[in-house]
């Protein structure tokens, strides 16, 4: 994976060189092998429990996973190859609609249906979305923070209708090197904008708040 790999540059290399000559036939990995790596004459890919992609509560996880697959799909077979390759996804759910269209790298389907979701649910690109990020030591401490900060926020706001202050909620991994984690997400239509008050207190947030606008993801 991506952290034993970091290790030695040299390793990296050895491993290409030696698939490359056909010293090694198969290779196991993670994500990485489909994203980083351009390897000549590759004959079978395998992606293992694709369902696991979708597992995560955000709204770029159809767009990650059909990015993986499409990825993957695609180590094999390219120009200059030797032989036509096959990709074989796993999948308890032949009929999830965004492994079909990845498997058949059919990206105006994933946009139609994408847009039309993301719309409908007034997230990205039919809104803004900051996240606010609060982290400590101790569980208690967090979660007192949060709260006040989200009131704070709420009465800032003075019920604009165009923007969405969501209660505080532990990320999908809340705790990271001994420290916990509470988030606030708002979320602003493209019509509406920050109210001076909320954006002014936004701005004299607290030490140990971290401020993302346009996150990659919410978990």
């Amino acid at each position: 994976d991506s952290n034993s790999m970091k290790k030695s540059v040299k390793s990296q290399e050895n491993i290409w060189a030696d698939f490359s000559s056909k010293k090694i036939d198969i290779l196991i990995g993670t994500q990485m092998i489909a994203k980083a790596w351009d390897l000549p004459n590759i004959g079978l890919v395998g992606i293992i429990d694709a369902d696991s992609l979708f597992a995560f509560p955000d709204f770029h996880t159809n767009e990650n996973a059909f990015s993986l697959i499409t990825q993957a799909v695609g180590r094999t077979g390219r120009t200059g190859a030797r032989y036509a390759g096959k990709a074989i996804i796993q999948t308890y759910h032949p009929e999830n609609q965004v492994i079909r269209w990845a498997s058949e790298k059919n990206y105006a389907q994933l946009y139609e249906y994408e847009i039309k979701e993301r719309k409908s649910l007034s997230y990205p690109p039919f809104s803004q979305i900051i996240k606010l990020t609060y982290k400590d030591f101790y569980l208690n401490s967090v979660e007192k923070e949060s709260e006040r900060i989200y009131q704070k926020l709420k009465e800032a706001n003075n019920e604009n209708n165009n923007l969405q202050i969501y209660p505080p909620c532990a990320p999908y991994v809340p705790k990271i090197r001994k420290r916990y984690a509470m988030q606030i997400i708002l979320k602003i239509k493209n019509e509406g904008k920050l109210s001076s008050l909320l954006e002014a207190e936004l701005k004299s947030l607290p030490n140990g708040w971290q401020i993302d606008v346009d996150p990659i993801s919410l978990i």
